[in-house]
Formats: C-alpha cells, sequence, structure tokens
C-alpha cells in the first residue's frame, strides 16, 4: 500500500494503490494537499479489487482552508476511485473536497467499537453511489456520523446524499446543502428510522432531488 510517510507533506499526492491506515496508525493531513487516485488498484486491500480506496481502521484527520483545501479526486471521472473507507477508528475532516469516488465517505462498521465520522466544512461532489454512507453491521457495534456546514452535489442517477442504516447509529445532520440533478434520488435517506440509535437532522436544503 502506499507508504504513511508518503503522504505527511504538502502537495500532490499519486495513490497507485489503497492507503491503509491501520489501527495502530494516525495520519494528519495539512492544507493544500492533494490525493489523485489512479485508474487502477495495485494492491487490493480494501472492499474494492479494482479501484483504490483510502482504508481507515485507525485515524485520519485532515484540516483544510478555504484557499487550501485537501482534496481527494480522481482526474479519470466520476466513480473512479473507491473513496474513504471507514471500518473502525475516526475520521476528522475540515476544509476537505472529495470527488469522483463511488462513496465519498463510508463506515460499514462490523467492529464493537463501532466508527466515528466527523466532517465539518466538506465538499462531496460526483460520487457513483452516495455522498456519506453509514451503516453498522453488527447489534454491538456503534457508528458516529456527524456532518455539518457541508455541501453534497449528486450528479445524474446517483443514489444518496447521505445513506444511513444499521442497529446502533447516531446521526447529526447540520446546516447542509444537498443539491441534485435528473435521475439523482435521495438527499437523506434511512433504512428504517427505528434503526437509528440517536439523530438531529436541522437547517438543511435539498433540491433537485427525487425525494428529499
Amino acid at each position: 500500500s502506499l507508504d504513511l510517510d508518503d503522504v505527511a507533506a504538502n502537495g500532490v499526492v499519486t495513490m497507485p494503490a489503497d492507503l491503509k491506515i491501520s489501527a495502530t496508525k494516525s495520519l494528519s493531513l495539512g492544507a493544500g494537499i492533494d490525493f489523485k487516485a489512479d485508474i487502477q488498484d495495485g494492491d487490493n486491500l480494501g472492499i474494492d479489487d479494482s479501484r483504490v480506496e483510502v482504508i481507515v481502521e485507525g485515524a485520519l484527520t485532515a484540516t483544510g482552508t478555504v484557499a487550501l483545501p485537501v482534496k481527494f479526486e480522481s482526474a479519470a471521472g466520476v466513480a473512479s476511485w473507491w473513496g474513504i473507507a471507514c471500518h473502525s477508528g475516526s475520521v476528522v475532516f475540515s476544509g476537505v473536497e472529495i470527488h469522483d469516488a463511488e462513496y465519498g465517505v463510508r463506515s460499514s462498521s462490523g467492529t464493537p467499537g463501532g466508527a466515528s465520522i466527523s466532517l465539518d466544512g466538506v465538499t462531496v461532489t460526483d460520487c457513483g453511489t452516495a455522498g456519506v454512507s453509514v451503516s453498522t453491521c453488527i447489534v454491538n457495534s456503534h457508528s458516529f456520523i456527524e456532518l455539518r456546514n457541508s455541501t453534497i452535489a449528486l450528479s445524474s442517477n446517483q443514489l444518496w446524499g447521505v445513506y444511513v442504516a444499521g442497529p446502533s447509529t447516531e446521526v447529526i445532520v447540520d446546516n447542509c446543502t444537498i443539491t441534485g440533478s435528473p435521475g439523482s434520488s435521495y438527499g437523506i435517506w434511512s433504512q428504517a428510522a427505528s434503526l437509528i440509535a440517536e439523530g438531529w437532522i436541522g437547517r438543511c436544503t435539498i433540491s433537485g432531488l427525487t425525494a428529499g
């Protein structure tokens, strides 16, 4: 996989293979770092054996600015890389842009510790399935997502801006804008309200979608 030392400094980082942050590791990214995923995955460490992923089992923190955001993207177009997969541990983003992934950020936790995602001032565009997706796979796992002051722009035929499912998921969506285009379906979607452990959604603008 891509070595963590290779991505510690500012600048453009080409990802020819998966970047994995294991349970004992952490990675902090400063303003101006631009990750560009390759078309094919050279490692196959994660969920998708053909597309590059950022795999988080430890801690990933990225702090950008308006002038110098941290970017995760690909030059190959919509859904050309898998996205950021948080299996456990935490993802904390501020001033970050995510483009052209299958999922912008996805947590699909199957571990008792669960996963935590906190996104503030994040822009997600041109994803294949969902901008942000969080679910828990086992009853004693707890996932948490906090999405504030962020923008998700769905392209044609995308399914969800925010997707939530699982037996123990806590969700906060505050002051966000979710926009769609022809064929995009849901702004915020929950598999069933009874599955969400705790939640708050407010001050959001949702437009251009089949359903809010």
